[in-house]
Formats: structure tokens, sequence, C-alpha cells
């Protein structure tokens, strides 16, 4: 089963994200599938969507354990890191569609495209402080161009938690539903009017 699955609708290119057993946690094989498909997609103009396979999950970040298996060779190589770079340097729109989690290199390739378009389902953090490590393949620099300074230095130095879809679209979130005015308690118009008009 390949990692990425490709769907072209005319000028519009699918990229999905298929590794259901990880929660498309970003490998060294799902990132050459996908710089593959990038370079494809060079040849002729097109739109690219990026988007889950899996209902529920963006992408669950890099692959914890193989990067426990990489040494200071492989971790130069920036693998995740060239990929999100590739991606933003395509010359046509990029739009992440994002329905579930984006964590850590989930956020960061969200922030790699133009556009994020997310769901109510979705939320983003970036738990990289929590491994002592930091967010080194764009969520450095991507987050605070996308979400101003203050909610980047939360996200990225304390650990804070998840952002939801609501809360990234700078929507608020939910607290229960507010009662209109004209059945909230007091006075209302007619006690006004009655205020005003005692001698």
């Amino acid at each position: 089963m390949s990692p990425i699955e490709v769907r072209d609708e005319g000028a519009i290119r699918w990229i999905g994200l298929n590794r259901p057993d990880k929660r498309n946690a970003i490998d060294q094989a799902m990132s050459e599938a996908f710089s593959a498909v990038l370079d494809d997609a060079r040849k002729q103009p097109c739109v690219l969507i990026v988007h889950s396979v899996t209902p529920g999950i963006f992408a669950a970040g890099a692959d914890i354990a193989e990067l426990r298996e990489r040494d200071a060779d492989a971790a130069l190589l920036a693998i995740n890191a060239g990929l999100f770079d590739k991606l933003e340097a395509h010359r046509w729109p990029t739009i992440a569609a994002i329905d579930g989690a984006a964590l850590g290199g989930g956020c960061e390739l969200a922030l790699a495209c133009d556009l994020r378009v997310a769901s109510d389902k979705a939320f983003f953090a970036q738990p990289e402080p929590s491994l002592g490590i930091l967010a080194g393949a764009g969520g450095n620099w991507r987050l605070a161009q996308a979400a101003g300074q203050q909610v980047a230095r939360r996200m990225l130095l304390r650990r804070r938690a998840p952002v939801g879809g609501r809360r990234a679209r700078g929507r608020p979130r939910r607290r229960g539903r507010r009662r209109p005015a004209s059945r909230r308690p007091g006075p209302g118009r007619e006690g006004r009017q009655a205020v005003l008009a005692r001698p």
C-alpha cells in the first residue's frame, strides 16, 4: 500500500496521506513518495490539496520510532524540512484540508501550504518540547507567520493545549448557547422606558 494516494481532477491534484495504522505519521518512505508527487506536479499548472485518506486524522507528525533510529548524518539531511520547503515553493496554490489532528510535523505540513481549511474536528499542536526537541521542519518560523508570535510562542515553548479548528479560524470556542437579549433577565425596553419616564 502506497503511503500517498494521488487523484487528479482536471487542474486539481488531491494528495492523500495514507498510513492509517500510524495515524499518518510521516516517515522517510512517505516523505519520498510525497516528494516524487511534487516533482511530477511541477510539469503543468495544478492546484494541490493535501488531505488524509483516513477520516478524523490529518497527520500525527514525524514517525517517532524512525526518528529514534536516525543518526546525526540522517538528521542533517532534514528530510521533512526539505519536503515542506518543496511544497511551499510549488508555484501554484496549495491547500491543506484538515479534518482531525495535525500534530508536530503534521502541523508543519499544513503550515507549508498556502491555505488551511479546517473542520470543527481539526486541532493543531506542536508537542516537540515534551520530546526535548524543536519544531525544526518549519514550525519555528511558519507558525508565527500564520498565527502570530504570541500564539506561536505558547504552542512552541509552553506545550500549550492543542488549538482547535474554530480558534484556528479566529472564531471563539463554544461555551454554551447565549440567550437572546429579549430573553435575558433585566428591565428590557419597557422597563428602561419606565425608568426614564419617572419624574
